[in-house]
């Protein structure tokens, strides 16, 4: 079996079962560490290949809610605007987090639709919430 040499004299094809055979006959032999760093890495590495993707496809429902937005506010649809502006500032929290650059432009917009729409007060605290992640963003 481990000779290499198959009918004829021919080279012989080692197949995987060969290759358990000579490591011992089980799948223990493959259990080393370098072997499982590897799996580990592959892991990870898909792991963050499909989370860059459904990341992705986040910013991209969130870019599309905000083409509705711009379309909404010149139609003077300010309040549906505000809502689905509101919509997009929370995928976006979502997938970056509260103190992304990317969430600072979804506040701007939602902060600017209740301050057309003579909604200051309620404009305030998204642009104190601004101000805090510019801060950040500085430091």
């Amino acid at each position: 079996m481990g000779d290499g040499v198959g009918f004829g004299g021919k080279p012989r094809q080692l197949t995987f079962d060969d290759a358990i055979a000579e490591r011992g006959g089980g799948m223990a032999g493959w259990r080393t560490a370098p072997h499982l760093a590897m799996i580990l890495v592959a892991g990870l590495v898909c792991g963050i290949v499909f989370a860059s993707t459904a990341h992705s496809q986040k910013n991209d429902d969130a870019a599309a809610l905000d083409a509705e937005v711009i379309r909404l506010y010149r139609a003077g649809k300010y309040a549906e605007a505000t809502e689905i502006a509101k919509r997009s500032l929370a995928i976006r929290e979502k997938a970056l987090g509260p103190d992304h650059p990317d969430v600072a432009t979804s506040l701007i917009s939602v902060a600017g639709l209740y301050r057309v729409q003579g909604r200051v007060a309620e404009a305030v605290p998204f642009y104190k919430r601004i101000l805090t992640i510019r801060d950040k963003a500085r430091t």
